[in-house]
């Protein structure tokens, strides 16, 4: 497609940034994916609602690692669901984690600073052990971390957020 560079496939946002709509694989075997900080001159803010990654061919169960850069703002519903990403990490302020986005996945640790947890986000993600909840936190909701069995805590250090009490 017209809309193709180094595999990624995307397109344009009402405020002229990048959401990332599709992956071309390239049948390499590493272990780390880099989402780029620009594509066509533009920054690169987000991964589209239901892209779900897992089913974009065999490079997806090799990667382990996902690097977010500095403007990198939403994993988009169902985007990451099911997949072997093991650690997200990189430069963004802040990332807000759409419903069920890290569902079933492999994830363990989240070292980007998180805004937003919607609905069953990271739901049976039974790896999960470390997540870094930004002091300006807006809200977790229904069943965040549910089945997150390696989750013995969450410290929340913005006390106003909303949060959503089921959890089971």
């Amino acid at each position: 497609p017209s809309n193709y560079e180094n595999g990624w496939e995307y397109s344009n946002t009402i405020d002229n940034k990048i959401t990332i709509t599709g992956y071309k694989c390239h049948g390499l075997n590493i272990g780390k994916l880099y989402v780029p900080e620009y594509l066509d001159s533009k920054e690169v803010v987000s991964f589209d609602d239901n892209l779900r990654f897992i089913e974009k061919g065999n490079d997806f169960l090799r990667y382990k690692n996902l690097y977010l850069p500095s403007k990198f703002k939403r994993i988009g519903n169902n985007s990451l669901k099911g997949t072997n990403i093991e650690n997200i990490y990189g430069e963004s302020n802040g990332i807000e984690i759409g419903a069920h986005a890290l569902e079933s996945s492999s994830i363990k640790t989240v070292e980007v600073p998180v805004l937003k947890i919607s609905d069953s986000a990271f739901k049976n993600a039974t790896g999960l052990n470390y997540i870094d909840i930004s002091y300006d936190l807006e809200e977790i909701e229904d069943y965040a971390f549910y089945n997150c069995l390696a989750l013995d805590s969450v410290d929340l250090q913005n006390k106003n957020a909303a949060l959503w009490t089921r959890t089971a």
